[in-house]
């Protein structure tokens, strides 16, 4: 079972104290850092980096929170869009051109350093790739589209699919 923390909460529970923000505008990402901290770790991509950046924000988040998560050794998962276009795919085309996602889950280590988070990262993202898992929910969304969309809301609730952390 899922824990339950200050971001997860039990099923059909929303909280009630959420406060939701963004960054100042003049805080802005630097796609080049980014690229730079991707080059030092073989095999790691933009989007590991991204992710890793993510889960070390979640990681202070609950330390200035006090979450109790953060007194085990517990990890979260969260959900997130995996890029379905084959390797080297033109994404302007007609062909592929537009959404070509899955939803997949992601394990969001807490309790490791930078460097082994984004190793996590890019080891997943890796054998999330050759996994028949991605394809297999290439599938299942291509059928859906034979659905009428009442059916598959039903599908989905009967499902009890379940969203965190995007």
């Amino acid at each position: 079972s899922e824990t339950v923390t200050k971001l997860k909460q039990p099923k059909g529970v929303f909280p009630t104290k959420w406060k939701f923000g963004s960054s100042k505008p003049e805080e802005t990402v630097n796609v080049l850092k980014l690229k730079a901290i991707k080059e030092r770790v073989p095999g790691a991509t933009v989007n590991d980096v991204l992710l890793t950046v993510t889960a070390l924000a979640i990681r202070e988040y609950y330390k200035e929170e006090n979450d109790p998560i953060m007194n085990t050794n517990k990890d979260i998962r969260g959900t997130l869009a995996v890029n379905t276009r084959p390797h080297g795919a033109d994404y302007l085309s007609d062909e592929y051109f537009g959404n070509h996602i899955v939803v997949a889950t992601q394990r969001y280590p807490l309790h490791q350093s930078r460097l082994e988070t984004l190793s996590t990262f890019r080891t997943e993202s890796r054998l999330r790739k050759f996994s028949p898992d991605t394809a297999m929910r290439q599938l299942i969304m291509k059928t859906l589209n034979y659905l009428p969309r009442d059916k598959i809301v039903e599908i989905a609730a009967e499902a009890s699919c379940q969203f965190s952390i995007m």
